[in-house]
């Protein structure tokens, strides 16, 4: 089990190099699984443990590599990383300069407008008829710690050279009886023939090699070159051994092949490995055997120094490849608030994507909890967003997708959930293989058991259709207990980590800082050591430096950093104290901005934002010349806020902020409800909505009803749906109104939390005519509200009593209505309150909608039983009138809803 470095050779050569750059060798294993008939060899390169593994005597190619791989992972469980080391044949051309004796490392590379991940799989795929052979199979890339530290490694050979010949030299030194055959061979004997010409029957150093005009003279290589070179590319892979010039040169051409083997087909997609092969001959019918030993310690060497730059933590995060690839297997990442667990779900979904592109056959869907959005995130949102993301995926639109619009079309009714899970488990049967993302599934809202829900249909699609699930989390009972089976992996941030990432921020603080390696040293050691695994916390403790202007402020706030359980608070509470430190503009902007991002019911793009930052109190207009830029906006909020440019939502950069503000909102943000509903009214009274829209409104429906009467034939419904002016103006401000979406739809909200109902402000608004027709045309307010409606019907359907009694007042009609009136709407929402005052002012109880149903209909409907009191006294409920309507009926409505109480209520009165 100490084992984490699996390393794999194919030739008897190979696994000598292997073993002989061991720093240490371990006794055999004592045990295997049954059926591994492996030979292994174990020890330790640096700091890691490494298990080698060779392919049996006279087999070879893909299937086999993978049989042996298998087997070691059966034996060897925690293997993390694979590494797949030996020879192989080189493709050298006009732009890659390959030799025998140099290295070749597999990496991801683009070509001939596909990516592979390293290793192309040249003989595994379809032949068409008139068509050119294609290949069909996609294999994974290296793990990213491989390619990182090849990465890291390719640097350090830029800056300082390689010393792997010397290596080579070492080894054998210590080992004379490989001098012969695993020496470095003469460059005399490096001789590339010219593609057209075949070896003959004679030895290539007797027939082929005495005519100059059978090779291709090559310019040499001067003191500078490293010798060996390494190159790194894609390395084709099959299952016969390649001795074709012209097939070669192809594909170096084609596919920018940089080197041939047989093995590593067979791993890549099961034990993905890096693959380093030593050039021992070109791919050619010339046999050439002298640099087999040579290449091997080459490539052993090369694999040695990978190993070296590697920390050992970072291998021991990667996940055991024979579970974490395996069909239908979950990884669940806890980690602590502010670990980087977005992060590295963003990470994950990204090179999930970038893996999958032209993988067809494979899918991917992905969710980001947000607790400012729980009210909306519900278990059948999880579900649409996952099918959408599916479906999107194939060419064209899946079956079951189509049946499932066709079926809500007409009624324009929402999808059931069970209807959105066979939907999905129908297009999840689409793919090979799917992967699920899910983030932050601590945010996900607790009321409807929304969490618990949505886990046991993922769990059950994993079940049936070998789905792979990965979730992030805070470490909570309930969220564990549900992953006790998965396999799991703290998320936490490693003190290296923030080290480097405190390092490449440095060059931020001032210039005492940038020349003061001590100060440096002191920033990075004393913010590593506090944070306690939260990448936040570091980011946060860093922002606080930014404004010091002398090593003494700079140390001074390094003793005084906080830690602990309330490190958050304290780094929150530093970060205001700073905002509020600076001049007055920035300061008011910068609390602006966190009042509305805290306060606001939903999340604000950077758009509206803007304009609502920009609205100044009681003026008609919006002045453009008051607009802020957005990132200026940020840069004064003390690093508590974050533009999210995917989304383009402005946000705090974590929940953690936004539980803070909610437990201190009165301290930072007083009379916040107020200034929002104020800005909220001011927008919606501005001229804009009398003057300019108008004219440009007017002019836009024109030119649209032209054109849609031209489209629409006789679906005269869809015709009409399309012509609606207020259909239009949607649209019309959406695209010239950024803020209006979030007035509109939440101005009473915070009229009714900041307790001023009565303002002026509202009442205008509601007896405006052109601005109240604009404000209620939102997708959350009135579905299908009249052009004609008037200030009391939508004060009434929001709930707001105290401005429905000062419009009573004010002489406003309650019976104005050509379908729905404002009792109507008071009875439906069960605004009891309402009910009364309307009726004391003479509101008709007996009105219908044109559905025929009454203000005690509605109120049966949905249970609201004080408002189904408060109308029996004064509503008619004439049985002989109804009996063409039955459905219609209170006592029908509530008998058929189970709602004993109002069956009760309604049988105490005499004509019932």
């Amino acid at each position: 089990s100490d084992y984490t470095v699996g390393w794999v050779c194919a030739l008897t050569c190979e696994y000598v190099a292997a073993q002989e750059f061991l720093d240490e060798e371990h006794d055999p294993p004592e045990s295997l699984q049954p059926n591994d008939s492996n030979d292994y060899t174990l020890g330790r390169i640096g700091r890691h443990n490494v298990v080698i593994a060779v392919l049996p005597d006279g087999e070879y190619g893909t299937a086999t590599a993978a049989s042996v791989a298998t087997s070691m992972l059966n034996s060897f469980p925690n293997v993390r990383i694979g590494l797949m080391v030996g020879i192989g044949g080189g493709a050298p051309s006009p732009t890659n300069d390959v030799r025998l004796g140099d290295i070749v490392v597999s990496a991801p590379r683009e070509a001939n407008g596909v990516t592979y991940g390293g290793v192309f799989e040249y003989d595994f795929g379809k032949t068409i008829q008139d068509q050119a052979f294609q290949e069909t199979r996609f294999l994974n890339q290296p793990p990213t710690t491989l390619r990182a530290a090849v990465r890291g490694l390719q640097a350090q050979y830029a800056r300082k050279g390689h010393q792997l010949g010397q290596a080579v030299n070492n080894v054998i030194s210590k080992n004379l009886m490989l001098q012969d055959e695993y020496s470095r061979p003469n460059s005399s004997t490096d001789v590339l023939f010219r593609s057209d010409f075949t070896h003959g029957s004679r030895e290539c150093a007797e027939s082929c090699a005495k005519d100059p005009s059978n090779t291709v003279t090559r310019r040499l290589r001067t003191v500078y070159h490293d010798k060996p070179a390494i190159h790194y590319g894609i390395i084709a892979s099959a299952n016969q051994l390649m001795k074709d010039a012209i097939t070669r040169d192809r594909l170096a051409k084609e596919r920018n092949v940089l080197c041939f083997e047989m093995e590593a087909a067979g791993l890549m997609n099961d034990f993905p490995c890096l693959v380093i092969r030593g050039i021992c001959d070109y791919s050619d019918s010339h046999k050439n055997k002298q640099w087999q030993g040579y290449a091997a310690m080459a490539a052993a060497a090369y694999a040695k120094d990978l190993l070296n730059r590697i920390v050992p933590s970072r291998i021991e995060n990667e996940q055991r490849m024979s579970e974490l690839f395996s069909t239908g297997k979950t990884l669940f990442c806890p980690g602590i608030p502010g670990a980087g667990k977005t992060i590295v779900a963003s990470v994950v979904i990204n090179h999930l994507m970038e893996k999958l592109r032209e993988d067809l056959a494979s899918g991917l869907a992905y969710i980001y909890c947000d607790f400012r959005r729980r009210n909306e995130q519900t278990v059948e949102h999880f579900a649409s967003s996952l099918l959408k993301q599916l479906a999107e995926k194939q060419s064209t639109l899946p079956d079951a997708v189509r049946q499932l619009y066709e079926r809500h079309k007409t009624s324009r009714t929402e999808p059931s959930l069970r209807e959105l899970v066979e939907s999905l488990r129908s297009v999840t049967q689409l793919f090979d293989h799917v992967f699920v993302v899910v983030d932050a599934l601590d945010e996900c809202q607790e009321s409807n058991h929304c969490l618990p829900r949505f886990l046991s249909e993922l769990f059950d699609l994993q079940k049936q259709l070998g789905v792979n699930l990965f979730a992030t989390a805070r470490p909570l009972g309930h969220i564990n207990s549900s992953f006790e089976k998965a396999i799991s992996i703290e998320i936490r941030a490693h003190s290296e980590d923030v080290r480097k990432y405190v390092s490449g921020r440095l060059g931020e603080l001032p210039m005492i800082v940038q020349r003061n390696s001590k100060l440096q040293e002191a920033i990075m050691d004393n913010i590593s050591r506090v944070v306690d695994g939260m990448f936040l916390l570091a980011k946060l403790h860093f922002e606080s430096l930014i404004g010091k202007m002398t090593g003494k402020a700079i140390r001074k706030a390094l003793e005084s950093l906080p830690t602990g359980s309330s490190a958050y608070d304290s780094a929150y509470e530093e970060a205001m104290n700073r905002i509020e430190d600076q001049n007055r503009d920035k300061r008011d902007m910068a609390k602006k901005t966190l009042l509305w991002i805290t306060c606001a019911k939903e999340r604000l793009t950077k758009r509206e934002l803007q304009e609502a930052l920009a609205v100044e109190i009681g003026e008609t207009k919006l002045d453009q010349d008051n607009l802020p830029n957005m990132e200026d906006v940020a840069s004064v909020c003390a690093g508590l806020v974050t533009i999210d440019e995917e989304s383009n939502v402005v946000r705090l950069v974590h929940y953690t902020t936004q539980d803070f503000f909610d437990r201190t909102r009165d301290k930072w943000f007083e009379g916040a409800e107020s200034y929002i509903a104020e800005v909220c009214l001011t927008y919606l009274l501005f001229e804009r909505f009398h003057g300019e829209m108008r004219d440009a409104f007017n002019s836009n429906s024109v030119q649209h009803i032209r054109s849609m009467a031209a489209k629409m034939g006789g679906e005269q419904d869809l015709f009409r749906e399309e012509v609606d002016p207020l259909y239009l103006w949607t649209i019309w401000k959406h695209r010239h109104l950024p803020f209006h979406h979030y007035a509109a739809g939440n101005w009473a909200i915070h009229v009714i939390n900041a307790s001023m109902q009565t303002h002026h402000q509202v009442i205008a608004l509601l007896e405006s005519r052109r601005p109240l027709q604009m404000s209620v045309t939102h997708a959350r307010q009135i579905p299908g509200s009249p052009s004609n409606m008037t200030g009391l019907y939508l004060a009434a359907h929001l709930g707001l009593d105290q401005t429905v009694g000062a419009l009573l007042q004010r002489g406003h009609n309650p019976n104005m209505a050509s379908d729905r009136t404002a009792l109507w709407w008071a009875a439906f929402n069960g605004y009891g309150e309402i009910v009364k005052l309307l009726i004391d002012k003479g509101a008709n109880p007996d009105h219908r909608d044109l559905l025929g149903r009454t203000a005690l209909g509605v109120a049966c409907e949905h249970g609201h039983t004080s408002v189904v009191k408060a109308l029996l006294p004064v509503a008619r409920v004439d049985l002989e009138s109804l009996v063409s309507t039955t459905f219609t009926m209170p006592l029908f409505i509530a008998i058929r809803g189970g709602k004993v109480r109002l069956i009760e209520a309604l049988l105490k009165r005499g004509d019932i």
